[in-house]
């Protein structure tokens, strides 16, 4: 449940591009694996520097190295993090951990990497609920990705773990792929009943991210051509293509059949066709 993991590495200096390749190729970690990250696309000289916490320099068969133990942050949190599209506040591992702590602690015999997945599912939600001041005030002087990361306050995970679909996990605690449906996609009911309006098939949908980054860019199109002018202001903000990053990135969370890839995999893929700076 945890996102924040130790490493310890040896490494050559200075720091050049072959020597991170040679980390990612043999690194060792002290803890638990990088479940679903690219160790390499997170890892660079900016981040190692930034986190080190205790270095040992010295030099062997005139080698010179480091070993070096650094934090990097992993999962969800990481991986939108490091695309520089959201920035969660510090407050909000701690709390999003207690919370599933305390589903854990009335359900002992829940499956860690259900435990997990609600986890990631809760930042999910805090990151979609993040964008209601865009969604309320699309002229506002908010950054969007590429002009700024979003900011994830603590109250908006507050609110994920109260009124995203799935996430009062004493009662629905979602135990395989096949739980999980339309009204799970989203955490504004609206956006599923557009889905359903565009002739949306869930069962279409899981098979193939094209499918939904497709529905995306059709409610893109009915909003730029709405009578009205705050819809298009929402449209011309760039919001409704970082839901549907959001919905795509959730679906592999989910493991769904078509979405069986990297955290990092679906959100690159998913900025790549909805053209998301």
């Amino acid at each position: 449940m945890h996102r924040r993991h130790i490493c310890v590495a040896e490494i050559a200096q200075p720091w050049n591009d072959h020597d991170l390749q040679s980390l990612h190729d043999d690194h060792y970690i002290n803890g638990p694996q990088f479940n679903d990250f690219d160790f390499y696309d997170v890892l660079d000289a900016d981040i190692v520097n930034q986190h080190v916490t205790n270095n040992d320099v010295g030099n062997e068969n005139g080698r010179q190295w480091m070993s070096t133990r650094f934090e990097v942050e992993t999962g969800v949190v990481g991986v939108l993090e490091a695309g520089e599209l959201f920035i969660f506040h510090p407050d909000i591992r701690g709390e999003v951990g207690a919370y599933v702590d305390s589903v854990e602690s009335v359900l002992p015999e829940t499956d860690p990497a259900q435990l997990s997945q609600l986890t990631e599912l809760v930042h999910i939600a805090a990151a979609e609920f993040s964008l209601t001041p865009v969604l309320t005030d699309p002229t506002s002087d908010v950054p969007l990705p590429p002009r700024g990361p979003i900011q994830v306050a603590p109250q908006f995970a507050r609110l994920a773990v109260l009124k995203y679909d799935c996430t009062l996990a004493t009662i629905c605690l979602h135990t395989s792929p096949s739980d999980y449906g339309p009204s799970d996609l989203t955490v504004f009911s609206g956006d599923t009943s557009r889905f359903i309006a565009l002739d949306g098939d869930w069962n279409e949908l899981t098979q193939s991210p094209s499918v939904l980054q497709s529905h995306v860019l059709r409610l893109q199109q009915v909003c730029e051509e709405h009578p009205s002018q705050l819809v298009r202001d929402v449209a011309a903000s760039g919001v409704i293509r970082l839901q549907g990053l959001l919905w795509c990135l959730r679906l592999t969370v989910m493991r769904q059949p078509g979405y069986l890839m990297s955290l990092k995999q679906s959100v690159d893929e998913s900025r790549y066709e909805m053209g998301i700076g």
